[in-house]
């Protein structure tokens, strides 16, 4: 499934009102651009959301994903890998 500009940006504007993603201008480079990065409120919805899936997946018989299984590679769509990245590698702004 292809998530496009007009699927991604309106979805972290919402995050963004709902205090689960924080957005900053980041102006060193030749174009600015918009940074994202998860608040602890965010990283607490995400944990919460993961445990309640892995959950779900239990009940119907299939393992789930493990917290630290998620690297780039067992990431199926290579758009998310970036993203993915990102997050590993931010602290989240409070």
């Amino acid at each position: 499934m292809y998530f496009g500009p007009s699927t991604i940006y309106p979805l972290l504007s919402q995050l963004e009102k709902k205090g689960h993603v924080k957005s900053e201008w980041n102006m060193a480079s030749e174009r600015p651009r918009k940074v994202y990065k998860l608040t602890a409120e965010g990283q607490s919805l995400l944990n919460f959301t993961e445990d309640s899936l892995n959950l779900i997946c239990r009940k119907i018989g299939n393992p789930g994903v493990l917290k630290d299984a998620l690297t780039e590679d067992s990431i199926p769509h290579a758009a998310l890998r970036p993203l993915l990245k990102n997050l590993e590698h931010s602290k989240p702004m409070i």
